[in-house]
């Protein structure tokens, strides 16, 4: 503060004295800068700034990033964008030494997209698979779990035993094969990147069906199982000699005696319900399954982008999910999976469309 100090003396001259301590700091400096950054990755970044006059300590006054986060201790900083985000993004910041703070500087960020490979997965596709005729069946290749956090478009590719040439093509493909085990490799491609998922499908007789029903029933060590197995013997030698409605009339048969039990206690449910689902879905494999409209009961939105669709119907049949966005082009995106006796459910993973319907057709 200035010091200021008048005199009068008997000449009538006025002194004054004036002293001004002028101070010599100067306003510090931070520096803006740009940089690039690969997506998904983590980069170093050291803050500048100066103080021209006293080169004192410099206090840092940092804001956040839109699209990242900041960590470290300024100016030695490190920033890591939003996962799966590319773009830009910026952040300010100042300084102050103490007597003034700097003009605010922008770190200007350019996150690089980087193509992330697709990822492949066969594992909705039903791989038990019952021919109504003893020769063939009508298999459902699903890759609806397969994805890609870019949302490319894939190119989905079926190839079967081994084939050099593609068997079949899409989401949801359609195959008929005679009965026999197949090794089964799904590929899909994002144009860039690709990736593999193989599989072990089987084709099998109704009569191997009911073999396989047998053995589990003898292993579940149920009190007096003999009729349920005179049942279920029956329903093989019809289904050996190609009579499938006398066989699926023995397991219906066999159905409704094992319900029976477990409604008077003598089984116990856990035990009962993967047997029973055994059977109809030899049932359903015949044509015979109990008619029943499904109906959707639940539609829900999950946070990670999925859409998980329930709904009801007849057990052990197969019910094809399409979707569309205008109620006129529909696509198969996918096959319910049975979660208990008659429950469906299907998810889809991550479809950036903004509206979509879905319904389902009965196989």
């Amino acid at each position: 503060r200035p010091d200021l100090a008048v005199a009068n003396d008997t000449s009538g001259t006025i002194s004054v004295l004036l002293n001004c301590c002028v101070s010599d700091n100067f306003v510090p400096i931070a520096q803006s800068q740009m940089l690039s950054v690969t997506q998904d990755t983590t980069a170093a970044i050291t803050l500048s700034a100066f103080d021209a006059a006293d080169h004192g300590s410099l206090t840092y006054t940092v804001n956040s990033p839109a699209h990242g986060t900041l960590n470290g201790t300024p100016p030695n900083l490190a920033y890591r964008p939003a996962l799966h985000y590319f773009g830009p993004d910026s952040f300010t910041f100042k300084v102050d030494d103490g007597e003034a703070d700097s003009t605010p500087a922008t770190v200007s960020i350019t996150v690089v997209r980087v193509n992330h490979a697709p990822v492949a997965d066969a594992s909705a596709t039903v791989t038990r698979v019952i021919s109504p005729n003893n020769r063939d069946a009508s298999v459902v290749l699903d890759a609806s779990r397969s994805g890609d956090v870019d949302n490319d478009l894939l190119q989905v590719t079926w190839f079967i035993d081994g084939a050099s040439t593609i068997s079949a093509t899409g989401r949801v493909a359609f195959s008929t094969l005679p009965i026999a085990a197949y090794d089964v490799l799904l590929r899909v491609d994002d144009g860039e990147a690709s990736d593999t998922n193989r599989i072990t499908l089987r084709v099998i007789t109704a009569a191997d069906a009911t073999d396989e029903l047998i053995r589990h029933v003898q292993a579940a060590n149920l009190k007096h199982p003999h009729s349920l197995l005179s049942q279920l013997s029956v329903a093989r030698r019809a289904f050996e000699g190609g009579n499938f409605d006398l066989g699926a009339r023995h397991l219906q048969l066999f159905h409704k005696e094992l319900r029976a039990l477990m409604a008077k206690g003598d089984v116990d449910p856990a035990t009962v319900a993967p047997l029973l689902s055994e059977a109809q879905a030899i049932i359903a494999a015949m044509g015979d399954a109990q008619d029943s409209q499904p109906k959707f009961t639940a539609c829900k939105c999950e946070k990670d982008g999925h859409v998980r669709v329930q709904f009801s119907g007849a057990t052990g049949r197969t019910y094809l999910i399409e979707a569309s966005t205008d109620f006129k082009s529909w696509l198969p995106v996918g096959v319910g999976t049975e979660r208990g006796e008659g429950e469906f459910e299907f998810e889809e993973t991550g479809s950036p469309l903004p509206c979509r319907f879905y319904r389902i057709i009965t196989r």
